[in-house]
Formats: structure tokens, C-alpha cells, sequence
């Protein structure tokens, strides 16, 4: 029994010279803080609120303003962002930008419209916008995207949306899945 006391000490004794020396070695690579440093924050320029981000291709990325429904569009590494769809340009009314998601592929970026109880899409190059949709009273909350299209959320209902998306990003009839079971609860 001495033997197997003796050798679990060695053991013991050699893995913890090998962590610390796997520490000293990977010490200088290891990050100093995990804080951003202070000045890392984007400033949307005339923003009266921010709510939704959606990144696009690259390091480019969309905010939007929660209570006018304008986007900004920025570019992570050089710290800035400009505003990209004003909406008092095609809309005399104040929409509502709440979650976001950009479609790359079809150059299409898909906005929950909050209380409006729309679901409004932008082309992500002219931003003009393609079309907006009546999803039902309520508060669209969320979209998030598939390969067939974007679903959005109604936080008042329990309901989903699903706005198909054809593979030329044609889009299609919106169509309503009712939820049950703990999912309906809202």
C-alpha cells in the first residue's frame, strides 16, 4: 500500500509541475482583461433609442432605432455606424425597430415591427424597402431566419409567423402557426 501512496504523490506532484508550466507558457498569450476597453461603444448618430442588431456580410452589422423604425449601418472594426434607412423618406408614420436579421444571400434584411404588428424587409444594398407585411395585433418581438425563411414572434399571442423565402429571396404569403402546450403561454 506504500507503493500506490508513493506513486499517486509523484503523480500528483508531476501534474501540478506541468500546469504550471503550461501556465507560464501560455501566460503572455492569455488576454489581460476580459473587459472591452472603454471606448469600444458604437454611437448611432441621432438615434433616439437602440434595440435590434443583425450582422451582415463581413464585419458589417444593423442597428436599429426602437422607436422611430430607422437603420443604421455600421462597420465593426472601424468603430462607426451611419444612419442607413431613414423611414420618414417613404413613410410619414414612425415604425418600430425591434429584432432584426439580414439575409446575405438575398440581400434582405427582415425587421419585427414591435406594436405596429408588421414585419417590415429592406433591400440591404439600396435600403428601400421590398415589403412590409400585417402580421396580427400584438407586438412582434423577434425574427430569426431558416433556410426556407424568416419566422417572426408575437410576444401578446401564441402565435408564430412564417414568411417564406424563396432561393432568388422572392418572398411569399405569410402563414400563422398557432401555438400549444407551455409554447402558447406568453
Amino acid at each position: 500500500m506504500a507503493r500506490t501512496t508513493q506513486n499517486s504523490a509523484k503523480l500528483q506532484r508531476r501534474t501540478a509541475i506541468g500546469f504550471i508550466l503550461l501556465m507560464e507558457v501560455l501566460a503572455p498569450v492569455l488576454p489581460a482583461s476580459a473587459s472591452p476597453p472603454a471606448d469600444s461603444g458604437i454611437v448611432l448618430k441621432g438615434a433616439t433609442s437602440a434595440e435590434g442588431i443583425a450582422a451582415g456580410s463581413g464585419t458589417t452589422f444593423y442597428a436599429g432605432d426602437l422607436a422611430l423604425g430607422d437603420i443604421y449601418r455600421g462597420d465593426i472594426r472601424q468603430d462607426k455606424a451611419r444612419l442607413f434607412i431613414d423611414v420618414s423618406d417613404f413613410d410619414s408614420q414612425p415604425m418600430a425597430a425591434v429584432g432584426m436579421k439580414a439575409d446575405t444571400r438575398n440581400d434582405l434584411l427582415f425587421l419585427a415591427g414591435g406594436a405596429t404588428g408588421k414585419a417590415f424587409v429592406y433591400n440591404t444594398e439600396s435600403g428601400e424597402p421590398v415589403e412590409d407585411f400585417t402580421l396580427a395585433p400584438g407586438f412582434i418581438n423577434d425574427v430569426t431566419l431558416t433556410r426556407d425563411g424568416a419566422w417572426f414572434t408575437n410576444s401578446a399571442a401564441g402565435e408564430l409567423y412564417f414568411l417564406p423565402v424563396g432561393r432568388r429571396g422572392e418572398l411569399g404569403t405569410v402563414e400563422t402557426l398557432e401555438l400549444s402546450g407551455p409554447a402558447a403561454g406568453y
